[in-house]
């Protein structure tokens, strides 16, 4: 399906219907995010960018272009329209995620983890934003920290298998070899469970 093919849709649809711009606005958006997940970025991107011309002041438009902008590991793009997104009113626990990840791709680790830590005010039951935390602590070496990251992350999300992975590498990197084989068997077991 070609974008201008989608774009005469979107205009017939609203031609027939009378779409306000919100409305086009997220017809725009749930176009773009099926794209993403059938693997055509590049159309994505350009629903997304419509839908930030139709509606400008839409945050989830500036959300959706940011999380596109990390896939295709463009930090400097991301920053900017997460941030936009931000700048509307967006209070998110996720949104401040993908920032610390668009941060970590230009090596601002520090800044990283000072949004992740915003993430956590914002929902301090997000898995995903204590498993970064992990990963940053762990990687500047402060294992014990990371440790206490990971546990929260595989308490929060137990079948996820590489929070249980990672919190075993942090474990053996502490010098804690057997909670960490406790934590390499969960993860094997859930591997075997979801028949990897």
């Amino acid at each position: 399906m070609s974008d201008n093919f989608v774009m005469r849709m979107v205009e017939l649809y609203d031609g027939l219907f009378a779409l306000d711009e919100k409305d086009e606005c997220d017809l725009y958006l749930d176009l773009g995010r099926q794209f993403l997940a059938d693997g055509r970025p590049t159309e994505a991107l350009q629903l997304f960018r419509k839908a930030t011309v139709i509606q400008p002041d839409a945050p989830a438009a500036w959300v959706e272009m940011g999380r596109h902008y990390l896939i295709r590991k463009a930090p400097k793009a991301a920053l900017t329209a997460l941030n936009k997104a931000l700048d509307l009113g967006v209070e998110s626990a996720e949104v401040h995620r993908c920032l610390a990840e668009a941060l970590v791709l230009q090596d601002r680790f520090e800044e990283a983890e000072d949004e992740l830590e915003i993430g956590l005010e914002l929902d301090p039951e997000s898995p995903e934003c204590w498993f970064d935390v992990g990963l940053l602590r762990d990687a500047r070496g402060d294992f014990d920290l990371a440790v206490e990251a990971f546990t929260k992350a595989a308490d929060l999300e137990p079948d996820k298998v590489s929070h249980h992975q990672r919190l075993g590498f942090a474990l053996e990197s502490a010098g804690r070899r057997s909670e960490a084989i406790v934590s390499f068997k969960a993860a094997l077991k859930l591997e075997s469970a979801a028949g990897r």
